[in-house]
């Protein structure tokens, strides 16, 4: 019979080896993540679930990202920042519309070797309690047709550390599709942010990385323009209690003296006691109240990217969404409710934003943001290539493009070429469709005007980014099938009744025409 001794040695020895396997399953799983960071094409971003070898994982037309050690805590005040503790995150329905626009930024972040990590908040899916055709999120106007993407298909990238995070389905969205991303970004900030995310940087999901975003180096005075601030160097560094964003010129109508006092005060005395509008929405006694029209012009007017500390974004993050509902009641869901409501809440946490207005290009029909460098950089090239043209270097120049714009010029025979979001294929990542017709090599050439050159600089840059995502999407995720490269979806302004006969290639706002044909003769859409 075995003694009471001998048993007590078994079951102790039974729980040292469980111990030593449990040690042994986490320093495996501490080696996994350590290869994956070292090497970042080795593993697939596919599924988080199933991080696999792929056979195909470096896309033929992308530069390698730089990947290195993360800090290891968040900074303190006067802490020098790291490029590796960038953290860009963006926010997007799960609609195909939004899953293509996903997926260049992904690949724009891979492109010009971003350090750091980039994670996509996707949010609106159909949860299995609604109904068939009932949804939670409004389809946009007339370029998102409600399609969605599938799970599987969210988690794909050509980018091996990108990630994505579902914080689930918000019905303010069903009246008012931008609040998608206060929410999304309430639920990462709470759940998902770590302490090595030194900078958070919000991005929309339509703006393309053009160069490396910096918060450790210090930009000099002449690569960047400041708004209603001194100029300095380094302007573009955020501190604590000072973060940093694009200039955008959507004023501040909320503030004391602004006009949304009197623009919505039916609605203020009906529904909100007779409050004043930064009141109805930050509260009694908030610092949001002191702020005036004036005031807000030079902290508080901007928009995506904005760049925080850590701190700063877990303060800021479940007040802008908390900010966001009325903002958007008393605003008659204005387009940009979802921005002064950022600024609303920056301005009751008493977080003045440095303004910079050359981050990004995204209106070329005038000379502010960031064109001035573009119109320098394009005198300096007079024949800059549209198939080709140089990327943009760490000196002066928009760190990215923004294409919320409708963009349209005539080339050098007559013919309007143009690009707008909506007009692009939402299925344009499959692997047996064709891809995006560009403009003529010399487009950009033959332009006329200063106007003229940053269109056609704006619209080259976007097809060939385009069209580069495409192939390297399929060049990862289309193996054993055969990949379209060819070049023939000629995008316009006007919509089409599709004269193929083929479904897949009949696009309401693109037409597919052989690579000779010269645009002659002419359709509606050429005028």
């Amino acid at each position: 019979m075995i003694s009471t001794k001998v048993v007590r040695v078994i079951k102790m020895t039974a729980i040292i080896l469980a111990i030593l396997s449990l040690i042994k399953l986490v320093e495996d799983r501490m080696e996994f993540e350590r290869a994956k960071t070292a090497h970042p094409g080795a593993l697939s971003a596919a599924d988080p679930k199933h991080s696999v070898a792929h056979p195909d994982d470096k896309p033929k037309v992308t530069q390698p990202a730089v990947v290195t050690t993360t800090p290891k805590r968040a900074p303190v005040a006067g802490e020098p920042l790291s490029d590796d503790g960038i953290h860009i995150i963006f926010s997007t329905s799960c609609s195909m519309f939004q899953r293509w626009q996903a997926e260049l930024l992904f690949y724009s972040h891979r492109k010009v070797g971003q350090r750091g990590k980039v994670t996509r908040l996707v949010s609106g899916c159909k949860p299995p309690e609604l109904a068939e055709g009932e949804t939670t999120h409004k389809p946009d106007f007339f370029v998102d047709n409600g399609a969605k993407a599938n799970v599987e298909e969210m988690h794909r990238s050509s980018n091996p550390i990108a990630e994505v995070y579902e914080p689930g389905t918000f019905k303010t969205a069903a009246s008012f599709k931008f609040a998608n991303k206060p929410y999304s970004v309430r639920s990462w900030v709470e759940k998902k942010m770590q302490p090595t995310d030194q900078v958070v940087a919000i991005f929309d999901p339509d703006q393309v990385l053009l160069k490396p975003l910096t918060v450790e180096r210090a930009l000099r005075k002449d690569e960047m323009k400041v708004i209603a601030s001194p100029s300095r160097d380094g302007a573009n560094i955020p501190s604590l209690g000072h973060p940093v964003g694009q200039h955008y010129p959507i004023g501040a109508a909320w503030g004391k003296d602004g006009h949304f006092n009197t623009k919505c005060r039916a609605k203020l005395d009906a529904k909100y006691g007779g409050k004043s509008f930064a009141e109805a929405v930050c509260g009694a006694g908030s610092p949001c109240l002191n702020v005036t029209d004036g005031d807000g012009q030079k902290a508080y007017a901007l928009g995506p990217p904005y760049l925080l500390l850590h701190d700063d974004a877990a303060k800021l993050g479940p007040t802008w969404q908390d900010f966001t509902p009325p903002v958007v009641d008393l605003t008659e869901r204005d387009l940009i409710a979802d921005m002064w409501s950022y600024s609303m809440a920056a301005a009751h946490h008493n977080l003045p934003h440095t303004q910079i207005e050359t981050y990004m290009v995204s209106n070329p029909y005038g000379n502010d943001e960031g064109f001035p460098f573009v119109t320098a950089a394009i005198k300096r090239n007079p024949k800059m290539s549209c198939h080709n043209p140089p990327p943009i270097t760490d000196g002066p120049g928009p760190t990215l493009l923004h294409f919320c714009q409708n963009l349209h010029t005539k080339d050098g025979r007559g013919r309007t070429w143009m690009f707008h979001k909506g007009h692009v294929p939402e299925h344009i990542l499959e692997c047996h469709l064709p891809l995006l017709k560009p403009p003529p090599d010399d487009f950009i050439e033959t332009q006329e005007t200063d106007q003229g050159r940053r269109i056609a600089w704006n619209i080259c840059q976007l097809y060939v980014h385009v069209n580069e995502m495409a192939i390297a999407y399929r060049e990862k995720y289309c193996t054993g099938r055969e990949i379209n490269q060819s070049k023939i979806v000629f995008l316009h302004q006007y919509s089409n009744n599709c004269w193929q006969k083929d479904p897949m290639t009949c696009y309401p706002f693109g037409t597919v025409e052989p690579p000779q044909y010269d645009g002659l003769p002419k359709y509606k859409y050429d005028a």
